[in-house]
């Protein structure tokens, strides 16, 4: 099997730069061919994709997190107007919440199922906005979730733990928008809202168990939606998240279906897959079993 791997140094931290060359001789060791390259700036992944052959490889692995499965996905699609191919991600990024869903959340065990040849059918989120149109795996955030994606990027340094302090910096000062929410064609919202999350898999931020329910192949994607809370309820609510009990908070809304359109007054920015770019209005579509992965 020869397979394309992309790997992101940048990833974790630096622990696609520490791991990468790691995860390649495991790769090779099991027998398979393999042509390496390296994403050595934000969005070069794109470039990479667009001068791959796809009749050349038996598939494509990121090795780096979340976000460089975005950009795999997305580069593949843009450069080729498909998935051309199985793909699949070793997990060195900082958040790695799809692979928790794929069996396949540590290093050992996303080489293992590579070199087992070993792969599931993925549905994939197709979200387009004023700005552009893209694809995504894991979950999308509006509002105070992508807000504190953002914040959470100037602490990088810090690990997962950048997150934890960015929400609490975000709950200091948390900002609202009146939200429209309309899922398989019905207005099933329309008031004030802190954040909306939509989720094609369980898990974002690394353990956050946001939507418990959530299946990666039911063709159908999951919304949750937080109403306005004071500060003192949501520092004390937040906990919740970790457990997936915060849907039983008279607070947070749940939706399932297969299309949804969002719109804020004013607009939000969105964060799909940890990214942080475009804002509302959005409109969504599950595509059910769009990617065979690895897994």
């Amino acid at each position: 099997m020869r397979l394309w791997v992309v790997v992101n140094p940048s990833s974790g931290h630096g622990e696609g730069k520490k791991r990468g060359p790691e995860a390649v001789e495991r790769l090779r060791a099991c027998g398979l061919d393999l042509e390496v390259v390296t994403s050595e700036y934000p969005r070069h992944i794109y470039d990479l994709t667009r001068a791959l052959e796809p009749g050349k490889y038996d598939g494509a692995v990121a090795v780096g997190g979340d976000g460089t499965l975005f950009e795999l996905i997305n580069g593949l699609v843009r450069a080729h107007g498909e998935i051309p191919f199985p793909i699949g991600q070793i997990p060195v990024g900082t958040g790695n919440s799809l692979a928790r869903d794929l069996f396949s959340d540590s290093l050992d065990s996303a080489v293992q199922a590579i070199c087992d040849n070993h792969t599931r059918p993925l549905d994939v989120i197709r979200y387009s906005t004023k700005q552009s149109e893209a694809y995504f795996t894991n979950v999308m955030g509006v509002g105070f979730v992508s807000d504190i994606n953002a914040r959470a990027f100037r602490f990088q340094w810090m690990g997962m733990t950048a997150y934890a302090l960015a929400t609490l910096l975000e709950i200091v000062r948390p900002r609202f928008a009146h939200t429209r929410v309309w899922v398989d064609g019905t207005e099933v919202l329309n008031e004030p809202t802190l954040f909306a999350e939509i989720c094609n898999s369980r898990y974002t931020g690394g353990n956050m168990l946001m939507a418990p329910d959530a299946k990666i192949d039911d063709g159908l994607l999951d919304l949750v939606v937080c109403l306005p809370m004071k500060r003192l309820r949501l520092l004390r609510s937040f906990p919740k998240i970790f457990s997936g009990t915060h849907l039983a908070l008279p607070e947070v809304k749940f939706f399932r279906g297969r299309r949804a359109r969002i719109e804020t007054d004013p607009p939000k920015r969105l964060s799909p897959d940890g990214e942080v770019f475009d804002e509302t209005p959005v409109e969504l579509e599950c595509l059910p079993g769009f990617v065979e992965v690895f897994a």
